[in-house]
């Protein structure tokens, strides 16, 4: 841990609080005292929102705590009996699982792992307080009982770990729980201005669904209640929807007929440089918001750590090739593995048909043995794609391997392992002349998703990067743009091809850049790039453009 990185860390602590509003002398002051914490790497873990491990257990409700033969039960008031019945499918809400103890509902907390238990049978305990010794995780928290209790959580955390009084505990614990994603929208898709999956503040979330009720407004019927129509009059779109809160005029709105458009959100626990970016950005970060996640994920894992929380969220469990590699199905029968590599805090995927087979297993984990940390420093959401050599995949008749960077590709492969797919790069063999040597990332989205295609077939024939124009005498032309469209080769065979029939010309520029003129007359073919000339029997010029996408000008004599 470096004094740079807790430098990073508090000075992104210091714009999340000034960024919310807070007075830059009041935002200098708490983040110096959080900086002036004995314990700092603790302080950073915490700031970074890093899972602590192990996690403490906690109370997802107030209740009496039992210690059982499997683990701990809580039950909301004493229990005569301990014996507890659960479901076949229970409902489960963190560690804790849903059952039935005598007359009430419990929860049943199994497998302790080693944790220690901090409260004696038979304790009452309040809803959030943690059961065993070590750190809470505040996601858990979130996730089990809501946004206040992780909020109390965070304050207690910060109390322990620096000089903060409660009330400046539970001023910066509020800033630091306040991301929220994003989850649903409900009435008019078309409307808002925070996508699905966006990241945003609370008070712009607010700002927002204020907004959308604000265009609901403008049809608000004249019989319809006063206290709506002096919504109408309110410009700040915060004020309108936190006064339509506190009235709670959900009712009476739906009374008058209006139809809102609402974004339903959810609070994430989220790391400060991520809530410094957010607030950056005017208070959200929509779209490629996993690229701002991405640029902080060198400070937001420790070495190993991002291998330990992949792995542990793959069920069925992944196996473990050496010390860095892990090879995942889905389920037995799957048609389809996942090969990871991990670099301290950062990894590469392959993707492997097994049912089309292409290559050997032993194969690819050779070809990610290859791959360097170096290579991935290279790929950045500015430049996502990076093109290094490799032996194995020359063996395998390609040229190259290809890594794009996770805003691309989703570094993902199950639920489980989506909150960190920022990290997670995604690497397959390539042939040169897959992407154009000026710019390999010059239409990147397309070129894999139409111009390659499988890419992570190993047995497949080159996608080549082309662009083209033609017409074509029976009137079938494309449009005359520059640059010229991007095409699949299988477009410009089919041209080619028809062509030959019809008569018509076709320019085609191939990977490296140049251009080659096709002229189709009477089932023969002459063929201009810049000063050489060829004259070709018709059905041969088909074989003669797939040399020059392919192989480029220098492989034709």
């Amino acid at each position: 841990m470096t004094d740079d990185l807790h430098r990073y860390v508090f000075d992104a602590l210091e714009r999340v609080l000034t960024g919310s509003g807070m007075p830059a002398s009041e935002a200098s002051r708490l983040a110096r005292t959080v900086a002036e914490a004995e314990d700092l790497e603790a302080v950073t873990d915490f700031l970074l929102a890093r899972v602590p491990k192990p996690a403490a257990l906690i109370a997802v409700e107030e209740g009496v705590v039992y210690h059982v033969e499997s683990g701990l039960l809580l039950t909301s008031a004493e229990s005569e009996t301990l014996d507890c019945t659960v479901e076949e499918d229970p409902f489960t809400t963190g560690r804790a699982v849903r059952c039935r103890v005598g007359e009430q509902n419990g929860w049943l907390y199994g497998h302790l792992d080693g944790l220690t238990i901090r409260v004696a049978s038979g304790s009452r305990v309040t809803v959030g307080e943690a059961l065993t010794d070590s750190m809470v995780d505040i996601v858990e928290v979130l996730a089990s009982v809501g946004p206040q209790e992780a909020i109390r959580a965070v304050a207690e955390r910060l109390a322990d770990l620096c000089r903060l009084g409660p009330e400046d505990a539970g001023l910066v614990a509020g800033h630091l729980l306040d991301a929220v994603k994003i989850i649903d929208l409900i009435d008019g898709s078309g409307l808002t201005n925070l996508p699905l999956g966006s990241l945003c503040t609370r008070r712009r979330f607010h700002a927002e669904n204020g907004r959308l009720l604000g265009v609901a407004l403008r049809d608000l019927p004249p019989t319809a209640d006063e206290r709506l129509k002096a919504l109408t009059a309110i410009p700040d779109d915060f004020e309108r929807q936190s006064l339509y809160h506190e009235q709670r005029l959900y009712k009476v709105a739906k009374e008058a007929g209006l139809t809102q458009a609402v974004n339903i959100g959810r609070t994430q626990y989220a790391a400060v440089d991520v809530l410094a970016a957010m607030h950056d950005k005017g208070g959200c970060l929509s779209g490629p918001h996993q690229e701002w996640l991405l640029d902080h994920s060198v400070i937001g894992f420790k070495a190993g750590e991002l291998q330990q929380r992949y792995t542990g969220a793959l069920e069925p469990a992944p196996e473990c090739i050496g010390n860095d590699i892990i090879v995942w199905k889905p389920f037995d029968s799957a048609p389809h593995a996942y090969y990871v590599r991990f670099f301290d805090y950062r990894a590469c995927k392959v993707h492997y048909d097994t049912d089309l087979g292409g290559t050997e297993p032993s194969q690819i984990i050779t070809f990610l043995r290859e791959l360097r940390s170096e290579d991935l420093d290279a790929v950045t959401p500015d430049a996502p794609l990076g093109l290094v050599p490799n032996a194995t995949a020359r063996a395998k008749g390609f040229d190259m391997a290809a890594i794009v960077h996770p805003r691309i590709i989703n570094g993902s492969v199950a639920e489980g392992t989506d909150g960190l797919c920022s990290a997670v790069y995604t690497a397959f063999p390539a042939h040169r002349c897959e992407f154009p040597i000026a710019d390999p990332t010059d239409e990147l989205d397309w070129r894999l998703s139409r111009g390659i295609r499988r890419w992570s077939r190993w047995d497949r024939s080159p996608g080549p990067a082309l662009r083209a124009g033609f017409h074509l005498h029976n009137g079938a032309a494309c449009a005359d743009c520059q640059p010229m469209p991007t095409v699949h080769v299988d477009e410009v065979t089919n041209a080619i091809n028809t062509s030959l029939k019809v008569g018509g010309s076709l320019d085609v520029q191939n990977y490296a850049g140049t251009t080659a003129h096709f002229a189709f007359e009477e089932g023969h073919c002459e063929i201009r790039c810049g000063d050489r000339q060829w004259h070709v029997a018709g059905d041969e010029a088909a074989d003669w453009f797939i040399t020059f996408a392919t192989k480029g000008i220098s492989a034709i004599s």
